[in-house]
């Protein structure tokens, strides 16, 4: 039943492509609309902030998908439509290019086949994707057998950050190499900028999403942290991923344990990465980002058999070759240890999944 609404809203979808694709032929492309899955957030919005500033004669539009994203976005001064509002379908059919996190309906459930696509992403591809992971293949088959595109075909460009990023991406989307373009991911250039301003008092757990439910691997960070705090001083901020349920209720009055609603809600997960002293994660490539702070981050990947047989993928790159060239670390004695040591961390092993320091000219069109 899964499958089959997702057919329903692709042929949904391809029919307002359609009628998009008509009704905006009189129009002048003149706006640059920009959206992100999660909220006011990612490389959509670094970007934004960016051309905002820098190329004032052009009309760049967020594109907000609730009325809170639309609230945020136009207190802090910027031009903000609500999806689906008459505002926003006056824009979307007059767009000439649209920068995306994840898909278009970052934006917008069809655009005009004149509208530019172009596909920011969100990370250096770690996990296996599209056509290379059994869980994504099943619905791209679903949607052939029905005679409709997969959904990287409507995208014009995809960024990769790096070299390898490039080969990852293109065999998972199946994309032909010149709509996959290298460039610095816009927020990582915000993340190595405000990094060099704080030293951090606090670690940052980014932990990955897990589809089967299972917290053992927040309960046992949670548990050891008592310890780590009266032994370094450091509190631990817990950031979970946008889709996570795991209850954090049961943690707002333990004082040396930190999450979101600590934080004003202006703050940005960019933010939150530049001012922490560490980070620990486990199959998220937010350790990419994180390499440009030169700043320590730890593996925690107890359920690592576990995760590998839920998802039902693997890695683009060998995760035990990761494992040898970071820290990891068992229990609270290992990681104090680990973090008593203040020293820069550079990381020369990981080099080729950094963000290379060019922006393409594809930001500006």
């Amino acid at each position: 039943m899964k499958y089959i609404n997702k057919i329903k809203i692709a042929f949904f979808r391809g029919l307002f492509s359609i009628f998009l694709s008509l009704f905006s032929l009189p129009f002048k492309k003149k706006y640059r609309l920009y959206g992100s899955a999660f909220g006011y957030a990612d490389n959509p919005r670094s970007l934004f902030e960016e051309n905002v500033k820098n190329k004032p004669l052009v009309q760049h539009v967020w594109i907000a998908k609730t009325k809170g994203e639309y609230r945020q976005v136009s207190n802090l001064g910027y031009y903000c439509s609500l999806k689906y509002s008459f505002d926003w379908f006056t824009k979307v059919i007059a767009a000439k290019v649209t920068y995306i996190s994840h898909g278009i309906n970052d934006v917008s459930p069809a655009l005009p086949k004149s509208t530019i696509v172009v596909n920011l992403w969100h990370g250096t591809p770690l996990k296996k994707m599209g056509y290379d992971a059994e869980i994504d293949l099943k619905s791209i088959k679903l949607r052939k057998l029905f005679m409709l595109k997969a959904v990287y075909e409507r995208w014009d460009y995809l960024l990769a950050a790096n070299e390898y990023s490039k080969c990852c991406l293109i065999s998972a989307t199946h994309l032909d190499s010149d709509k996959v373009f290298i460039s610095q991911q816009p927020r990582n250039k915000n993340l190595k900028v405000l990094s060099q301003s704080f030293k951090g008092d606090y670690v940052i757990y980014m932990p990955t999403y897990r589809e089967s439910g299972n917290y053992q691997h927040i309960e046992s960070i949670l548990a050891m942290w008592e310890q780590v705090y009266n032994e370094t001083g450091f509190k631990l901020f817990l950031k979970l991923h946008p889709l996570d349920k795991f209850k954090c209720d049961d943690i707002s009055s333990v004082s040396y344990i930190l999450t979101t609603s600590d934080f004003d809600e202006e703050t940005t997960t960019i933010d939150y990465l530049a001012k922490s002293y560490a980070l620990i994660t486990d199959y998220s490539s937010v350790m990419f980002d994180y390499i440009v702070t030169e700043k320590k981050f730890y593996i925690y990947a107890p359920d690592k058999a576990d995760y590998l047989k839920n998802r039902g993928g693997e890695f683009y790159t060998n995760f035990n070759v990761l494992l040898d060239s970071v820290e990891t670390f068992s229990d609270a004695s290992g990681l104090c240890k680990g973090l008593m040591r203040r020293e820069r961390c550079s990381y020369p092993a990981l080099n080729k999944y950094k963000d290379i320091d060019y922006d393409s000219e594809l930001f500006f069109l």
